[in-house]
């Protein structure tokens, strides 16, 4: 993971599309999700984005609905 100043990072997560890796807030994602009855897939928007203990937090709001949710990653 590295990070871009002032609100960009480049990680690579295989639930989030993304272009060169590089996430940036405000801007539109695909989420997908495997699940037991089959894949969900969502447009989202990053929020904001931190790091604890090594484990990496994505805020994001669905643009359907605008629900917001935290995703998280273990490094």
């Amino acid at each position: 993971m590295q990070y871009f100043q002032p609100d960009s990072l480049m990680i690579d997560l295989p639930f989030i599309l993304t272009v060169r890796k590089i996430l940036t807030c405000k801007m539109p994602y695909m989420l997908l999700e495997k699940k037991v009855m089959g894949n969900y897939t969502a447009a989202v928007r990053l929020v904001d984005f931190y790091e604890k203990d090594g484990i990496v937090f994505l805020d994001v709001q669905e643009l359907t609905n605008n629900r917001t949710f935290t995703l998280s990653w273990n490094m």
